[in-house]
C-alpha cells in the first residue's frame, strides 16, 4: 500500500514538473518568436532604406510584454537590469520641419531578452546606424548596417553595400563582455562597379553561407558568386561554396 502511494506521489510530481517545464519552454519560444518578428521587420525596412518604416517599428517594440523601455516625448529610456537607466534623446531639430536635415532620432527596434540586448536605430536625415545596447550595463556598440545574429547571438554579421566609409564589405562582430568588437572584416569577390552581399543561411555558429552579386557595364551580365565564411583557429577564412 505504501509503495503504491509512493509511486502515485512520484507520478504526480513528475506530471507537475513536466507541465511547469512545458509552460516555461512555451513562454521562451513565444518570447523568441516575438523578438524574431520585430528584428525581421526592422531588417526588411533597413534593406529598403525605408526610414519611415523603421520609425514606425517602435510602438510594437515598446508594447512588447518583455520590453524594459519607455518613451516620453523626445526621451527614450532603457531600464537596465542592473537597476540603472540609459536615456537616448532625439535632437530638438526633429520637431522643426524646417530643420529636419539636422534631426538625430533614436528608435527602439526590439528588446531582445534572449540575447540580453536592446537594438536601436539612430536615424539621421537620409541614413541610419544601429546600436546594440547591453541590457544589464548599457554597454553600447555602433554598427553601420542592420545586424544579423548567429544562432547563439555570440556573433553579429554586418553587410555593407556602397558604404560611404567602408565601401563594399562583410563584417563579423563578436560579443565581448558587455559589448561587441570587430572580429573580421573583408571584401570577398568584389568586382565590377557595384557589389551587394546577402546572407543565405547561418545554421552553425562557425559557418556562414553568403553570396556576392556583381554588376558590370553592359553588355556584360551580372554575376553571382556563392561563398562561405568558416571560423578556424586563427580567425575567419573565405571558402568557396561546396
Amino acid at each position: 500500500m505504501k509503495m503504491r502511494y509512493l509511486n502515485r506521489t512520484i507520478f504526480v510530481v513528475l506530471v507537475i514538473a513536466s507541465q511547469m517545464f512545458g509552460s516555461t519552454c512555451s513562454s521562451q519560444n513565444s518570447t523568441q518568436s516575438r523578438e524574431s518578428t520585430l528584428l525581421a521587420r526592422a531588417e526588411k525596412a533597413a534593406s529598403n532604406d525605408n526610414l519611415a518604416s523603421i520609425r514606425g517599428l517602435e510602438p510594437k517594440a515598446l508594447g512588447d510584454a518583455d520590453s524594459l523601455a519607455e518613451r516620453q516625448g523626445r526621451r527614450l529610456t532603457l531600464h537596465l537590469k542592473s537597476g540603472t537607466t540609459r536615456v537616448y534623446e532625439d535632437s530638438p531639430e526633429c520637431q522643426l520641419p524646417e530643420k529636419e536635415s539636422k534631426c538625430q532620432m533614436y528608435v527602439l527596434i526590439a528588446h531582445v531578452n534572449s540575447l540580453h540586448l536592446f537594438v536601436l536605430a539612430k536615424l539621421y536625415y537620409e541614413s541610419a546606424e544601429y546600436l546594440l545596447v547591453d541590457d544589464a550595463t548599457g554597454g553600447e556598440t555602433s554598427l553601420r548596417s542592420f545586424p544579423k545574429f548567429s544562432p547563439s547571438g555570440r556573433y553579429a554579421l554586418v553587410l555593407l553595400v556602397n558604404d560611404e566609409q567602408v565601401g563594399f564589405a562583410v563584417q563579423i562582430w563578436r560579443r565581448e563582455g558587455h559589448g561587441f568588437i570587430l572580429d573580421w572584416s573583408g571584401s570577398p569577390h568584389v568586382e565590377g562597379f557595384y557589389t551587394s552581399y546577402a546572407l543565405e543561411h547561418w545554421f552553425k555558429e562557425d559557418s556562414i553561407a553568403l553570396l556576392a552579386e556583381n554588376r558590370f557595364e553592359p553588355p556584360k551580365p551580372n554575376a553571382i558568386t556563392h561563398f562561405e565564411l568558416h571560423h578556424v583557429a586563427d580567425g575567419w577564412e573565405v571558402v568557396e561554396a561546396r
